[in-house]
């Protein structure tokens, strides 16, 4: 078969780009939405880096550990969906908890440690599990989904500003 017919047929590859669609899709819808949230909470432009730098700071080193412990152990299914859990509990949060700037924050941490985990584990499912002679055929869809992703993402992002 042709090498993206057998990569699009594939359905843990797909699993995967769904997930990386919907992964990149939430994340430019948040740094759309959170924005206002944050000049809502009485939080000027200039110092949103107050909020995004201690938190993805944190967010990642976190991820850390938690990515090594899991390929050491076998673990990765557990974190992956674990991972997974954070970005829903994130998104529910988001839409739900009140506004103020430490909760947002609190959210944010919890979105990012989510959105790092997949982020960093992802790309090397797809080489695992791509057939050896479609990992670039593989990868290509992927990065070809996670850029949709990312335009949804701001189509949406920019509905629920209005």
């Amino acid at each position: 078969p042709a090498p993206f017919a057998e990569v699009l047929h594939n359905v843990e590859l797909l699993r995967l780009n769904f997930g990386v669609l919907v992964l990149h899709a939430t994340q430019t819808a948040l740094f759309l939405v959170v924005p206002r949230l944050l000049v809502d909470g009485g939080l000027p432009v200039a110092a949103h880096w107050k909020v995004y730098l201690p938190v993805m700071g944190l967010a990642f080193v976190m991820m850390v550990p938690a990515i090594i412990v899991a390929e050491k152990r076998g673990k990765m299914k557990p974190v992956l969906l674990g991972g997974i859990l954070a970005i829903l509990i994130g998104q529910l949060l988001l839409g739900s908890a009140p506004h103020t700037i430490l909760i947002v924050a609190a959210i944010l941490f919890v979105y990012f440690l989510g959105f790092n985990i997949l982020e960093a584990s992802q790309p090397s499912l797809v080489s695992k599990l791509a057939p050896g002679s479609r990992k670039g055929a593989a990868t290509g869809v992927y990065n070809t989904t996670q850029s949709i992703g990312l335009a949804l993402g701001g189509i949406v992002g920019g509905w629920l500003l209005k």
